[in-house]
């Protein structure tokens, strides 16, 4: 009697590298991030509940780090914020635990990304979590502000 092995050679490796496709497959639909879920107060004025609602997106589109980490990072709110030209702020709070790079230097810091009235610039203080927001190292590299704000122009 003899055996055919190519033929049950070739049907293992196509049920291998089928199982191999499945699992790639389960490990990318099981990446569990989410967008910083940003919501707006019933105790925002008309006119900033506006503003928030124009920016919200703008904001997401523009800090790539707030919708890959979103699920790891405290929402704390938003507010209005005199000081930044009658605009609001969007504060966060980045866990000591969490999945956020180390070397963004962000763990236990608490965030706030200034948007002004215009919804036309974000403004954020801290090099840590401008790293967070756009998704890579700010502090030492050409980016970093030392001592300044960052600022992103909106479209």
């Amino acid at each position: 009697m003899r055996y055919d092995l190519t033929g049950k050679l070739k049907s293992f490796l196509l049920v291998l590298l089928l199982g191999a496709v499945v699992l790639q497959l389960w490990s990318c639909s099981s990446d569990n991030s989410k967008p910083l879920n940003i919501t707006i107060p019933d105790s925002l004025n008309i006119d900033d509940k506006a503003l928030a609602a124009k920016t919200i997106p703008k904001i997401l589109k523009e800090c790539p780090g707030l919708r890959k980490y979103g699920n790891e990072l405290e929402y704390k709110g938003i507010s209005y914020n005199p000081q930044d030209a009658k605009g609001i702020s969007v504060a966060f709070y980045v866990p000591e635990e969490s999945k956020v790079p180390s070397r963004y230097r962000a763990n236990g810091h608490s965030c706030e990304i200034y948007v002004d009235q215009a919804a036309s610039t974000l403004r954020i203080q801290k090099s840590e979590c401008a790293a967070v927001c756009l998704d890579q190292e700010i502090a030492g590299t050409p980016l970093d502000p030392k001592g300044s704000d960052i600022t992103i122009a909106l479209e």
